[in-house]
C-alpha cells in the first residue's frame, strides 16, 4: 500500500482531479480492521484489497465466493514465490480478514474465511501454484 499511496500522491500533483488517494483511502477505511497507518496494512499488496473488493461484489447472489492467488512457475519466471506471497496473503488476512492462513508449505489450500458485512455468500481464500517448467512437465 505504501508504493500505491505514493502513486496516488503523485497522481493528484499530476491532476487535482485525480481521486486515487480517495480511492485507496476508501479501500483501507471500508475492509481494513486496522488503521491506515498501521504497518501491517502500509505492507499490504493493493492488488489484493481490490481483489477482495471486486471478489465481495461478485458474491452478490451467490453462496460461495473464492479469491484465489494463482502462481505459475515458468522457465522464464522459475524461482518459487511461494514463502514470500504466502506471507503477502497473511498480512492480508490478517489486516482484512481478521484471521489465519496456512502457509505455503502446504499450498494448495483453500480456507473459509469469516463472513464480510452486507455479503450473504460463503467466502474462501485459496492459494495455488502450477508449475509448467519445463524440467517439471517432462518430470510428470
Amino acid at each position: 500500500m505504501a508504493e500505491q499511496k505514493i502513486a496516488a500522491a503523485q497522481a493528484l500533483s499530476a491532476n487535482p482531479k485525480s481521486k486515487a488517494s480517495e480511492r485507496l483511502n476508501g479501500l483501507v477505511t471500508h475492509f481494513c480492521h486496522r488503521p491506515a497507518d498501521d504497518p501491517q496494512v502500509a505492507a499490504l499488496r493493493y492488488q489484493l484489497l481490490t481483489a477482495w473488493a471486486g471478489t465481495l461484489v461478485s458474491a452478490a447472489g451467490t453462496e460461495h465466493a473464492v479469491l484465489a492467488a494463482h502462481e505459475f512457475r515458468t522457465d522464464e519466471r522459475p524461482k518459487d514465490k511461494s514463502s514470500v506471497n504466502a506471507d503477502e496473503l497473511n498480512r492480508f488476512a490478517s489486516a482484512v480478514l481478521g484471521c489465519e492462513l496456512p502457509d505455503a508449505d502446504g499450498i494448495p489450500w483453500c480456507v473459509r474465511v469469516p463472513d464480510a458485512e452486507g455479503v450473504d455468500a460463503a467466502l474462501y481464500v485459496a492459494h495455488v501454484a502450477t508449475d509448467l517448467r519445463s524440467l517439471a512437465l517432462t518430470a510428470a
